[in-house]
């Protein structure tokens, strides 16, 4: 708004001046002022960078020395105190008989310090400290801000006086509390990313402590072929479990399970599943055809798959950015945006609008629409489910019916 009212000043002043010129030099009129007006743009997007670098480089420091919250500067703007002052000399001094003070030498009418000070008053001492010059005065008020009181002492011809003044916020800072509003917001989401980082860099150094240098190294007796590993894929799959998180190939090609497994299933002994001491990797020979029924079944089971119904749920979704899930409190890589949803689908039914955000499918953290596809390969026409989003601030879970995908 300033650098439009900032044109409009400088159009009327350049035409003013060139009214009685020829029409051919409106064009250049029109050019200077464009560039007056870009010059200022160039300006201010160069001082917005660099607060935002600064904001982000003290939030750095905060967080590398392990602080979690910052201290945020008193809201308000500067202090005004509504007097112009002006040094005294010593010889001053020595006739008034001080040792420190500087003269009033305008009261600005209606400000903070009108109807106490007057000219020509010497200001003594604010807040019980004396003034001495005004870089003294700069000080004490430095850390002032609108709304404190002043204890201020003064001489008035050769009465000394005393009173409180209630500082005023600057005239020139009328705006400054929607940039410190702005500021604070910006330092707020800097510290919410900051602190997700750190939590997920414990999070991978709890998992490199726990992971061993060679899954191989690991118990052998559910060591998996790839074969073996393609087959419990799907079972994994199902649930929304991506196979590659829970368990790790080693130097030998087999597929073990990893730290995260092993400490889940801790509790239960798997070996009671098969029989003692035989090794699943080998087969005896009198179950070769149960081996080869099983197979069939399994055939038989793919084939019905195939033929099922895939499921619909009908949404468009989008991906977010890492500033809307900072913004959002969300992990990296959590959620998805739903930009549309289809009439009639299922979506729509269950109540999904357009803006939510999509962060879990039945309990399960959904990433990206990555996350998204996995889920609907996997479910089929009829089945329900919860979808869990975020609405306004505030998370939703709504039970979904999926249906026949429609082409």
């Amino acid at each position: 708004m300033k650098l439009a009212n900032l044109a409009i000043a400088l159009a009327g002043l350049l035409i003013a001046g060139r009214a009685a010129q020829a029409q051919d030099d409106g064009e250049k009129i029109k050019k200077k002022i464009l560039e007056e007006v870009e010059k200022r743009l160039k300006a201010e997007e160069e001082r917005i960078l660099k607060e935002v670098e600064k904001i982000i480089d003290e939030e750095l420091a905060r967080w590398k020395r392990g602080e979690k919250k910052t201290n945020v500067e008193k809201k308000g703007g500067r202090a005004y105190l509504g007097i112009q002052p002006a040094e005294l000399s010593d010889e001053e001094r020595r006739e008034l008989k001080i040792e420190a003070g500087i003269r009033v030498v305008e009261v600005a009418e209606g400000g903070p310090a009108a109807g106490v000070l007057r000219k020509d008053d010497v200001l003594l001492a604010l807040d019980g400290k004396p003034v001495r010059d005004l870089d003294t005065l700069r000080e004490i008020m430095a850390p002032k801000r609108p709304g404190d009181s002043l204890g201020i002492e003064y001489l008035r011809g050769d009465v000394r006086g005393k009173a409180a003044i209630t500082l005023a916020r600057h005239p020139e800072d009328r705006d400054e509390p929607k940039k410190e509003e702005e500021r604070d917001s910006l330092r707020e989401r800097i510290r919410k990313f900051l602190d997700r980082q750190d939590r997920e860099e414990r999070r991978e150094d709890k998992k490199a402590e726990k992971k061993p240098e060679d899954p191989s190294e690991g118990d052998d007796f559910f060591a998996l072929d790839d074969e073996a590993f393609d087959r419990i894929r799907p079972l994994l799959e199902q649930f929304g479990l991506n196979p590659e998180d829970y368990f790790e190939k080693g130097k030998d090609g087999k597929w073990r399970p990893n730290a995260e497994l092993r400490e889940l299933f801790k509790q239960f002994d798997l070996r009671k599943f098969f029989e003692k001491g035989q090794d699943p990797g080998k087969q005896p020979e009198e179950k070769k055809e149960e081996k080869k029924s099983e197979r069939k079944e399994e055939k038989k089971e793919e084939r019905k798959s195939e033929s099922s119904k895939p499921a619909w749920l009908g949404v468009v979704p989008g991906e977010l950015s890492d500033e809307d899930r900072a913004h959002l409190d969300l992990e990296a890589g959590v959620g998805l945006a739903i930009v549309e949803v289809r009439p009639g689908s299922p979506a729509e039914k269950a109540g999904l609008k357009k803006g939510d955000i999509l962060v879990k499918l039945d309990g399960k953290k959904l990433r990206g629409e990555e996350g998204l596809q996995k889920f609907m390969q996997t479910a089929k026409a009829g089945q329900a489910c919860e979808a869990t989003v975020v609405r306004d601030g505030r998370e939703k879970t709504l039970k979904v019916v999926l249906a026949e995908r429609k082409d």
